[in-house]
């Protein structure tokens, strides 16, 4: 089983065992199986590989980004239902969400087109394999994991692309946004975990609102702090309505905007824009609000 499955499912990214191959660690994203030891081990800083998101020859994607593929043995006792269970379930609380999770014939063939390792770093049983493809946000990337399972070998694939950026929005598409539903999403507005202190980054974006507001001298307009699901709801009404606060004083102080067109309100996590179940999704739930009064 994964010790403590999500316990010791992270806590392995620079062990070392004495079976492995030399030089070869975990991924700390994925961990390792119980018992397994590393047979196969690749990492290359930037790479292309074709990856299945459905079943059959049609259902391959290419991916670019930082490719790392572990090969591991398997113990006797571990079966391929426990086994592949385990990742997806470990990777599911991780805020990662199944592409494609299959067995054999429902793979459609893709056990003999994936990125393996040969044999005997990686042995596949075409009548008798486990295929699973998961997207998610580590380390701030967009990343994709595969795990392919047979007999007493396990492969683990993990593609890390492109980072998760907010577009800073200019003044005057704030203005049309404004103009044609009431509101407008900021993004680019950073603060300091748990706390309503604006970091310098957040310049540009805080810039362009004042731009808008110059624009329009005539209208006022409500701030509102958005944040995430994490923690509690009275918790995070308070921290929203600071940040909120904080923009407010950023624009008065900062860029001369009047303080009397400027209101400011917490919603904490009562308005999302996306899911809160995976990193990406909490990303952009984060979020300030220009409201148009």
């Amino acid at each position: 089983m994964l010790r403590s499955t999500l316990a010791l499912l992270f806590c392995f990214s620079t062990t070392a065992f004495a079976d492995d191959v030399a030089g070869s660690e975990d991924h700390p994203l994925t961990g390792r199986w119980e018992g397994s030891h590393i047979v196969g081990y690749d990492v290359k800083d930037f790479d292309e590989v074709d990856v299945p998101f459905e079943a059959g020859d049609e259902g391959f994607r290419k991916l670019e980004g930082r490719v790392t593929r572990i090969s591991y043995e398997l113990p006797d006792a571990a079966s391929g239902v426990a086994v592949m269970r385990g990742f997806e379930e470990a990777l599911t609380e991780q805020g990662f969400a199944v592409a494609i999770s299959c067995e054999t014939d429902a793979c459609g063939g893709i056990s003999y087109d994936v990125d393996q390792f040969p044999i005997p770093r990686m042995i596949v049983d075409p009548f008798d394999y486990r295929y699973l493809t998961m997207t998610g946000t580590y380390d701030e990337l967009q990343t994709t994991v595969t795990v392919l399972w047979s007999k007493d070998r396990l492969q683990i694939g993990v593609i890390e692309g492109e980072a998760f950026q907010t577009r800073v929005i200019p003044a005057e598409e704030i203005s049309a946004s404004v103009i044609e539903t009431g509101r407008a999403a900021i993004y680019g507005i950073f603060f300091d975990t748990d706390a309503a202190t604006i970091k310098p980054e957040s310049a540009e974006a805080i810039g362009e609102v004042a731009a808008f507001l110059s624009a329009e001298p005539e209208l006022d307009v409500i701030i509102v702090g958005h944040t995430d699901n994490v923690g509690s709801l009275e918790y995070n009404l308070g921290l929203s309505a600071r940040r909120a606060q904080a923009v407010v004083d950023a624009l008065t102080g900062q860029h001369g905007i009047a303080g009397d067109r400027l209101q400011h309100a917490g919603a904490a996590f009562l308005a999302p824009v996306a899911p809160n179940t995976s990193p990406v999704g909490r990303a952009l739930n984060r979020r300030v609000e220009v409201i148009a009064q």
